[in-house]
Order: structure tokens, then sequence, then C-alpha cells
């Protein structure tokens, strides 16, 4: 079975932190429309925690993205699924980084 891939395009990176071997942060994804009236309009998709895991991307992560900051980004990678240990049948999704591009630094 393969896993899960998933792909956000100039999606907005945000409240990344740093806990030594892992960063995490919120990526949040929206699509373009056009109104009735032919504007564009940013639509919300969907709010995702996302995890750097490899010691590779948590380094750039470390180096590039401040706990504080904005970017947009394109971001690719895979999904996992964890169970929580408290809770008897409740489990996690979990998007891993793969690759990563800031188109734009928000700051």
């Amino acid at each position: 079975m393969s896993a899960l891939t998933f792909t956000a395009t100039q999606a907005l990176l945000k409240s990344v932190n740093h806990y030594g071997s892992v960063s995490k942060g919120s990526l949040i994804i929206r699509n373009l429309e056009t109104g009735d009236d032919g504007q564009l309009r940013a639509r919300f998709v969907a709010s995702r925690q996302i995890t750097f895991l490899t010691p590779e991307l948590v380094q750039w992560a470390t180096t590039n993205l401040a706990p504080n900051s904005e970017y947009l980004v394109n971001v690719t990678g895979y999904e996992t699924s964890t169970p929580d240990k408290k809770i008897k049948g409740k489990w996690y999704e979990n998007k891993v980084v793969s690759s990563i591009e800031i188109v734009e630094d928000l700051n």
C-alpha cells in the first residue's frame, strides 16, 4: 500500500516552531475562484499542521522559517496517521514535508 501524498501551491505557512529534531507549522490552503463580478477571491479550503522530520528539512526550516513570520509556500509531502495514546479509537492525521519552496516572504 502506497502512502497518500499532498501538494499545496501558494499556501500560507505560519506559526512555525522548532523542537530540536522536529519543526511544525500551520499551513493554510486557499483556492482562487472568480466571483460573479469577475473579481478573484481566495476561498478557504483547509488549515493543517505540517511536520518537518528529516534532519535536512528540519535544518532548512530552522534556518529559513521564523516562528512569528508568514510565508507563501509550495509544499509537497506524504500523509500518515497516528493513534492517540490516551483515547481509544482516536487518530491524528500527520502531513510530513518532503519538499518546500518559499514563494514569498510576507514579513
